[in-house]
């Protein structure tokens, strides 16, 4: 038995993914399984990931034959796995090479339901890493420390996190199967479920931010907020977890995901979009949750607006009209982002 498996849900990204798997074969701790699942990818990737398995016998591949999406591709290796414990890349991202030595050495020593640390941010358009992504850890949370965290205090990706292997197959614990924040709501699951989580306050794990993401090319109108929200409620019910705390959490989740889901839809669409929303919540919280959104579908914005808007994702900046409910984004030529 390996001691981590790592898996890669790959699709498309033949351009990127030398990167990833030079950064796994080179680790300085070498007992690890490699696991690609390639998602049905319509580029060179698939012939890249069996070149590196030929000259190293850790590779596991399995190739799917109708894309299915990260979710999918992750649960399809999780399948497979072997390891005591489970990693996650991204195979447009990178680890450094010590990463797995630090984390095999805490497993040793402390034997930790997961081990979770920190993420470098890759801005691809200035070639330089740009920040932190989590800030102010502690090194060890217990259970008591985790209800009390926001879920979102350890990152919003499962990359940099390394799972006990037999929690998650104990516990059934998988991806849902959606194309938005699947991330999200397996670690809100993860996190309600083991008793403590060990941090290590180092990027290990370099998010690599480019502008063709799935995150940016999604068509709203096949995203469907309920079914991961269902997905979460579901599992801490059934695991009689849904205490006050993990509701709360659980709250947390679905105005980010609904958040996320309004900025993909066309502007003069979001009202109704909104109004949709109801299905979510209470009436009560509904009407917060309109407060919080009020200042995006005014009168007076839908009639005629100009406003600076940036990115979080690309982290450019855009100048945005509106007239007469219709959007019109442009590129600000004048950066100066970092």
């Amino acid at each position: 038995m390996p001691k981590i498996s790592v898996i890669l849900p790959v699709y498309n990204v033949e351009k990127y993914i030398r990167q990833c798997l030079d950064s796994l074969i080179n680790q300085t701790f070498k007992d690890l399984e490699i696991i690609c699942v390639d998602d049905n990818s319509e580029d060179n990737s698939l012939n890249i990931i069996k070149e590196y398995a030929q000259r190293d016998n850790r590779f596991i591949i399995i190739e799917k034959h109708a894309r299915g999406g990260v979710g999918e591709a992750r649960n399809t290796g999780l399948l497979r796995a072997s390891g005591e414990y489970i990693s996650f890349i991204d195979p447009d991202d990178w680890i450094e090479l010590n990463t797995y030595e630090e984390i095999s050495k805490k497993i040793n020593e402390l034997n930790p339901d997961a081990i979770c640390f920190n993420i470098a941010i890759f801005a691809e358009y200035r070639k330089i890493n740009i920040k932190k992504d989590l800030q102010d850890l502690k090194n060890f949370y217990s259970k008591e420390d985790l209800l009390k965290e926001n879920y979102l205090t350890f990152g919003g990706s499962a990359c940099n996190k390394v799972i006990k292997h037999s929690i998650l197959k104990e516990n059934n614990i998988f991806f849902p199967h959606s194309s938005l924040q699947e991330d999200g709501a397996f670690n809100l699951i993860v996190l309600a479920i083991i008793n403590n989580l060990y941090c290590i306050d180092k990027s290990f794990y370099i998010y690599r931010l480019r502008e063709k993401s799935i995150t940016h090319t999604l068509d709203y109108n096949h995203i469907n907020a309920a079914e991961n929200i269902n997905f979460i409620r579901d599992f801490l019910i059934k695991h009689n977890l849904f205490n006050k705390e993990n509701q709360e959490k659980l709250n947390e989740y679905k105005l980010s995901i609904i958040k996320s889901i309004f900025y993909l839809i066309p502007y003069e669409k979001r009202k109704n979009y909104l109004e949709s929303c109801k299905q979510y919540f209470n009436e009560k919280e509904y009407e917060d949750f309109l407060k919080s959104y009020k200042k995006e579908y005014k009168k007076k914005e839908m009639l005629f607006s100009i406003k600076n808007e940036y990115d979080l994702y690309s982290h450019k900046k855009f100048k945005v009209i509106t007239l007469c409910g219709k959007q019109f984004k442009f590129l600000v030529k004048n950066q100066n982002l970092i």
